[in-house]
């Protein structure tokens, strides 16, 4: 079931007051519903000081099922949430490989930033549930003329330890203005760097550039 909230509008009566959970079962036209206050899973990888309420963030466009355009400080941001129990396994990963790039960038501080700049983490009632990005003005996504921009970005994640996972067009992000200062976005795959799967990936991107299916595309 991936699309659990269309069942949404088939559910009885949500109970009122206070509570976290709810088991909702059926035996025949009868269904029994049971509430808890047990606790939800949350991001344990917290490594930045900011913390944001993701309740005090305007709600924009959707550009994948976990995230979306907002507006933080004034400044155009994206932030990705886990909507349900399901999603927090990717977004706790993204958050582990943000806090890679970001100890390894430490060290080269004259260096454009690999990825977008990561603006905090995002909570509900004090629970870690999401990250809050950067957004970056006059961008495009990548393409074959693109090779060589994208072979040093993906160089650098292999150089800070990682390998990212996922090297479609559309998780390089190509400023039109200076392409030393794009990035490369969307760690929810990434790993701890292994020599043969660095070859691999880095041999990949040929025919990841030059991939017309729209695959990696998010919402349009």
């Amino acid at each position: 079931m991936c699309r659990p909230y269309l069942f949404i509008p088939a559910l009885p009566g949500i109970p009122g007051g206070e509570w976290t959970r709810m088991h909702i079962s059926r035996n025949g036209d009868r269904r029994k519903t049971m509430i808890s206050n047990d606790p939800l899973d949350g991001i344990k990888c917290i490594w930045h000081d900011e913390r944001i309420d993701v309740l005090t963030l305007p709600e924009g466009k959707y550009l994948t099922k976990c995230a979306r355009e907002t507006i933080y400080q004034g400044n155009a941001a994206i932030m990705k949430v886990a909507n349900f129990e399901y999603d927090i396994p990717q977004i706790e990963n993204e958050t582990w490989a943000y806090s890679v790039v970001n100890g390894y960038e430490r060290n080269y501080a004259d260096e454009h930033s690999l990825v977008p700049r990561f603006l905090g983490h995002l909570t509900e009632h004090g629970r870690v549930i999401g990250i809050l990005l950067d957004k970056l003005p006059n961008v495009r996504c990548a393409s074959i003329d693109d090779l060589e921009v994208c072979e040093a970005f993906v160089t650098r994640i292999h150089n800070a330890g990682l390998i990212h996972g996922d090297v479609n067009r559309f998780n390089f992000l190509i400023d039109n203005q200076d392409s030393a200062k794009s990035c490369i976005l969307d760690l929810e795959h990434a790993e701890m760097f292994d020599r043969i799967k660095a070859v691999l990936e880095l041999e990949s991107l040929i025919s990841e550039l030059t991939e017309e299916t729209g695959r990696g595309q998010g919402f349009v």
